[in-house]
């Protein structure tokens, strides 16, 4: 048998399947030299943020801001030499490559760096190049400054404008000032744990950000305020140099003119700031040196003004002592200014942001720890310090959202999933039938109590034992393979393929179970079953199977005993026994005496169950439990049976698929990390245990679509079954079960969307490494939508090709393939992820239409967070 399983086609593909594993390493590959490449540019921004926020750096950028913004008014001030103003200089241009330096480094590698922020320090830094005179001596005339007054006037007016605006900019760096007290103040807390999500972080970016647009405000103030205001100017010194002309058109000597330079002097001494120093008038020079002490040394204090021939040099020390005095003076205030508004904001912050969400915050900590927990807010070596930090709003945003879909899953009217019933059956492209058959079959009216099932914890493997040795009439590529095909296998072999399971599951260690018990036990159960088309012991072989495959591929994750994978082996061996042929609607509406044993409620699953247990307390060589020999143990495992079978009632399923995606909500963060186990406790396990059978009991259509063909043709000839049985007794046929109305593309078209795709979605999202098993059902999904288009062409034989003209034909159409692309549209960013996770490949996203969508720029996402706190921050909504 081994060699003719090994002919079969599911087989041949083995070849394929290594070649298209061999170009995924290849894929693997690149992606892994690309992730080491962006784990080292992931570090070396973290070095370099790391750097540039150390409080040795700021410290001296601290110094530097400091000699930006009073260095060179202290020079003018003291009128200190020419060498002072060169050694400034090179002090102002270390200043400026510093600012420019960590202004170039903070835009490439902080992605919350703003354009406002960008630009008010690209203009503070280049504002230092007005205060270094290599550069401003370029602007002056040839004539070392000369030029008629009122241009004299005007460029000391607009250098003096410019250089105090400059100076008021660079106060704008001062908030970082801010910052680097905070670095400080926490290296003195540093023993104290951090809270990643403390709101104060909150608050302090807050105030960074309103305290830049603030500083914005006073320059633009300082700036434009002048300009609104009439600027008076003096013209006496022009109106002089026009009396001198005047006299020596008249030819006037020295002496003629000495009375007129006298009042000129008197008129200058007496207040003004302009001391004069020398006069020439055509060849006639005069000189107050003596008298007014001279030029300083500063080459800046000298200023000579010149109309013809006629010259004045001035001492413009006292002036430019003045204004540098008001400079100063100008910056202290900002500074204080801006000092004083930062400490009332950060009061008002903190009174009105701060403590409020501290208290939302430790709300959400007593009464929603899990929520917080599946949040994924712990740090990445991969991101940058600044991604590190944690975003409040969008935490709390993040809990809101996931707390709101788990209210929708627990809140409103019915039972837990019932929102899920009325959604389909609100949806427009749904027919009739299709809604009578949800209504009828899954309207929850059938539920049961669920099973305390408990299961005892013991030290548990995480890994099975692998199998060293060949099992007879057993191919392993054939039994670790979803090409499992159980209607290839006769009696014999397929009690083998059990065996195998069993002990490649770790069954037979510690003696809980061996060939000979085994054997009994399946023979046994096998009697157990009747001959129906579909609820057969061919159908428990293959749920067996997805059971055992599903723990394989999950055995680095999954933590269960091993008294918990034998229960949940055996209850999917036993999970139908006895089964009629019949659903309970059919037992409860014909008054069936199970009906009226088990009072209507999980009928069949309660007869199995039953069934299981009779067998093995009434035939002793075929109980499969002989070995248990602990009272405790046997009863719980019991209950994990029990609450196996029980739930594999479908009228659990939609409650079902709920509570799996409730539970992906509370544990998403430990789900996506690599081996981790959300399934700590035995509630939990127990509950991965009713998914995992449940799942493998209607898994068809997770299978290649040659095996599931012949399953829905079994499945669908057991409904007819039934149906005719309905009409034999007078009863009205149920939905799906008219074998005369019946699409059977159709049946399996909704029995995809709206049974196991929802189950299948959520699986994969709490067990990523079955996501092969999505993907398979989204091909399958599209050829069984095919083929209903064909039989709506009428190129196939079906029920919907009678009766229906063209127009009903295309609108048909139209709604099968919007349904499809509905459906693919739910699993697109879930199997997204699982590529991004590493449990999927893009080759195989590719197979079904799923593009691998570009990651969002950071930097985007963090100008359009910066800009809803400003909006927030002015009352925006």
């Amino acid at each position: 048998m081994k060699n003719e399983v090994k002919s079969v086609s599911p087989l041949t593909s083995i070849g394929e399947i290594e070649s298209e594993n061999g170009n995924h390493e290849i894929v693997k590959n690149k992606k892994r030299r690309r992730s080491s490449f962006k784990k080292k540019g992931a570090l070396t921004k973290k070095m370099l943020i790391k750097f540039l926020d150390s409080a040795g750096f700021q410290a001296y950028m601290f110094v530097c801001l400091v000699l930006a913004l009073f260095a060179v008014d202290v020079i003018a001030l003291h009128s200190y030499g020419d060498q002072v103003t060169e050694a400034m200089n090179i002090i102002l241009t270390l200043v400026f490559a510093s600012f420019l330096g960590e202004m170039i480094l903070n835009c490439f590698i902080r992605d919350d760096y703003s354009k406002l922020e960008t630009v008010m320090n690209f203009i503070a830094t280049f504002s230092i190049l007005l205060d270094i005179t290599w550069i401003t001596e370029l602007w002056e005339s040839s004539e070392g400054g000369g030029g008629s007054y009122e241009r004299a006037s005007r460029a000391a007016r607009v250098g003096a404008r410019a250089g105090r605006i400059g100076r008021i900019v660079r106060v704008v760096r001062l908030v970082r000032v801010i910052k680097m007290f905070a670095l400080f103040f926490r290296c003195f807390r540093k023993d104290e744990e951090e809270d990643s999500m403390a709101p104060t972080n909150l608050g302090q970016k807050l105030a960074e950000s309103i305290s830049r647009l603030v500083a914005l405000l006073i320059m633009i103030t300082i700036w434009v305020a002048p300009m609104l205001t009439f600027e008076e100017f003096d013209e006496s010194l022009s109106a002089w140099m026009t009396v001198f002309e005047s006299h020596m058109e008249n030819n006037a000597t020295k002496a003629q003119l000495e009375p007129v330079v006298t009042d000129y002097y008197d008129f200058i001494m007496d207040g003004g700031l302009l001391k004069p120093v020398e006069l020439d008038i055509y060849d006639h020079y005069w000189t107050w040196e003596p008298i007014s002490g001279g030029y300083t040394p500063r080459k800046k204090d000298k200023i000579t003004v010149k109309d013809g021939q006629i010259a004045l040099r001035l001492d413009a020390s006292k002036k430019n002592q003045e204004d540098a005095m008001l400079n100063i003076l100008l910056v202290v205030v900002v500074v204080v200014e801006l000092i004083c508004f930062i400490a009332l904001l950060n009061q008002t912050t903190s009174k009105l942001v701060v403590k409020p969400l501290e208290r939302i915050f430790t709300i959400i900590r007593i009464n929603a720890s899990q929520i917080v927990g599946a949040l994924d807010i712990e740090d990445s070596d991969e991101e940058s310090e600044d991604e590190k930090e944690v975003d409040e709003i969008n935490t709390i945003e993040a809990a809101v959202q996931k707390m709101t879909r788990i209210v929708k899953h627990v809140s409103g009217g019915g039972a837990q999933g019932a929102h899920m019933v009325k959604n389909y059956i609100e949806d427009a492209n749904i027919d009739e039938k299709t809604k009578a058959w949800l209504v009828n079959q899954y309207d929850g009216s059938e539920s049961v109590s669920e099973s305390a099932a408990v299961a005892k914890k013991k030290k548990r493997e995480r890994k099975f034992k692998r199998s060293i040795i060949a099992y007879d009439n057993v191919d392993l590529d054939f039994l670790n393979s979803w090409n499992f095909d159980v209607f290839l296998l006769k009696e014999e072999e397929m009690f083998a393929y059990v065996r195998a399971m069993f002990m490649e599951v770790g069954l037979y260690e510690n003696g809980m179970v061996n060939d000979d018990l085994l054997s009994n036990f399946l023979k046994e159960v096998k009697k157990n079953y009747r001959d129906n088309p579909y609820h057969n012991f061919h159908h428990v072989i293959d749920v067996t199977h997805g059971v055992y495959r599903m723990l394989r591929l999950t055995e680095d994750r999954l933590d269960l005993t091993q008294y918990e994978r034998m229960s949940l082996m055996v209850a999917a061996i036993s999970h139908d026994m006895d089964h009629p042929g019949v659903n309970n609607a059919y037992l409860v509406h014909t008054l069936d005496p199970l009906a009226i044993k088990y009072n209507d409620s999980g009928v069949l699953e309660n007869t199995h169950v039953a069934c299981l247990y009779s067998m093995v307390t009434s035939k002793p060589n075929s109980n499969i439990f002989a070995n248990i020999k602990d009272d405790k143990t046997w009863r719980d495992m019991r209950k994990n049976i029990i609450g196996c079978i029980l739930h594999t009632d479908m009228a659990h399923h939609f409650k079902m698929v709920s509570q799996m995606d409730v539970f992906f909500e509370l544990h998403s963060g430990v789900i996506e990390k690599k081996d981790g186990n959300p399934f700590e406790t035995p509630e939990d396990r127990q509950f991965l245990m009713n998914c995992i059978l449940h799942s493998a009991d209607i898994s068809n259509a997770v299978k290649p679509f040659g095996i599931y063909t012949k399953w829905a043709n079994c499945v669908l000839e057991e409904f007819f079954s039934q149906g005719d049985k309905e009409a034999a007794k007078g009863l009205p046929k149920s939905p799906m079960m008219d074998r005369d109305t019946t699409s059977r593309a159709m049946s399996q078209v909704n029995f995809i969307e709206f049974i196991v795709g929802p189950l299948y979605l959520n699986l994969v999202k709490i067990l990523p490494e079955l996501s092969e098993l999505a993907i398979t059902l989204l091909n399958n999904r599209k050829t069984w939508g095919d083929s209903y288009v064909e039989e709506v062409d009428g190129k196939s034989v079906g029920p919907m090709s009678a009766n229906m003209d063209f127009a009903a034909r295309e609108e048909e159409k139209a709604k099968c393939a919007n349904r499809y692309m509905k459906f693919k549209e739910k699993f697109e960013p879930v199997l997204a992820k699982m590529e991004e996770l590493g449990f999927t490949s893009e080759v195989q996203l590719q197979k079904v239409g799923i593009q691998k969508k570009e990651k969002p720029n950071p930097r985007a996402s963090v100008i359009g967070n910066l800009a809803r706190r400003a909006s927030i921050s002015m009352g925006g909504k």
